[in-house]
């Protein structure tokens, strides 16, 4: 770890900071998160769980996509602020998620799902549901999982189930987006209202479930978009009051030991918010390894897209029978390197492509990537 001067661990200055490097790095290790738990689920085993707060349950997957959803709260804020503007923030986002989404799709459809199928090829194209996954996953209306004939065998027969965030993801920046244009994107203890509404209703719904709200429209759950919103929602905050707040190790470390007691107690109003302070923490420390890390790309929305549809073709193949350890150590680096070409060859063209348009609203395209997913 390289050492730090007195005056950044008493209060950093966001104001001057372009980027968080090490965020990279904690995105990364949530994608392998996900992946983990997924090599579980593939071949049939429980996913493992790392905490329960009631009976909303944590497992170590839903973990991954929790850091995606506070990072990406805290950094997606940040654009809207340094360049509060709808058109340009619409254009960010979409070039950020949308080229990279939808390659996946593409290639799953139109390459991966022809080889495995255990349809005739001719049937397999001009089956409604192969073309019916394409259109519906692309515009999210709702995300489909099933391909005709492809892993019909296996314990869970779906194409890529890490989609199911996505939605979820373009929904909290629509709601950001809506917050901001109102104005209470720069009226932070408004905004902290809000955030505090929310994870009341996370406490109420999701932890007791004394109120049933288990109830979906056009894929979106309305638990689920409770429960990360809640998370993107605290990041947002976080970042919100970076004036104000100190990010010191002995905070950090009492915030660990609130979140053990509101683990110890099944409190999520005690967990949400000190578990989303040490993430940006975490991600705003300097650590000497990240340059060596960072210096290839950004692998971890690639590692999160491809990473469900690696491991099944390599359950199909054989190759790793039902071996959940077989899965994550062969799955891991086959995603982490296909990352990498995602990074290079789809999303960082699209957004350097899309920067005419960002510059003519009056602001720059940013590389740096401000999702999760």
């Amino acid at each position: 770890m390289l050492p730090r001067s007195p005056q950044r661990d008493r209060d950093l200055d966001f104001r001057q900071i372009e980027h968080y490097p090490v965020f990279d790095v904690l995105r990364i290790f949530a994608g392998l998160m996900v992946i983990y738990s997924h090599s579980f689920v593939l071949v049939g085993e429980g996913e493992p769980e790392v905490a329960s707060l009631g009976q909303y349950h944590i497992t170590v997957g839903h973990g991954g996509v929790v850091v995606f959803f506070v990072l990406s709260g805290f950094l997606v804020t940040q654009s809207w602020l340094r360049q509060a503007r709808a058109p340009s923030y619409s254009i960010k986002r979409f070039a950020r998620i949308w080229p990279g989404y939808a390659m996946v799709i593409v290639l799953s459809a139109l390459v991966l799902g022809p080889i495995v199928t255990n349809l005739a090829l001719a049937d397999y194209f001009t089956a409604k549901q192969t073309w019916v996954y394409i259109g519906r996953t692309l515009i999210m209306s709702p995300v489909q999982f099933d391909l005709p004939g492809v892993f019909t065998s296996q314990p869970n027969p779906a194409v890529n189930g890490s989609l199911w965030t996505l939605p979820y993801e373009v929904l909290a920046y629509v709601a950001l987006l809506v917050l901001g244009a109102m104005g209470l994107a720069k009226k932070p203890m408004v905004f902290l209202g809000l955030t505090v509404v929310v994870l009341l209703a996370v406490r109420v719904a999701i932890q007791t479930r004394t109120i049933d709200l288990d109830v979906a429209a056009n894929g979106i759950n309305v638990l689920a978009a409770l429960n990360l919103g809640a998370w993107f929602l605290t990041g947002a905050c976080l970042y919100l009051f970076r004036e104000t707040l100190r990010w010191t190790t002995p905070i950090a470390v009492g915030a660990i030991v609130v979140a053990a007691v509101g683990f110890v107690l099944d409190e999520s109003l005690l967990v949400i918010p000190t578990v989303s302070y040490l993430l940006i923490y975490v991600g705003t420390r300097n650590w000497a390894f990240v340059d060596v890390v960072r210096r290839p790309g950004d692998p971890s929305y690639g590692i999160y897209l491809y990473g469900f549809p690696i491991q099944q073709t390599l359950i199909w193949s054989g190759i790793v029978g039902r071996s959940p350890w077989a899965v994550l150590a062969l799955a891991s680096p086959i995603a982490i390197a296909v990352g990498y070409l995602s990074w290079h060859v789809v999303e960082r063209p699209s957004m350097r492509w899309m920067r005419g348009s960002t510059a003519r609203q009056g602001g720059p395209l940013t590389d740096h990537p401000a999702v999760s997913t």
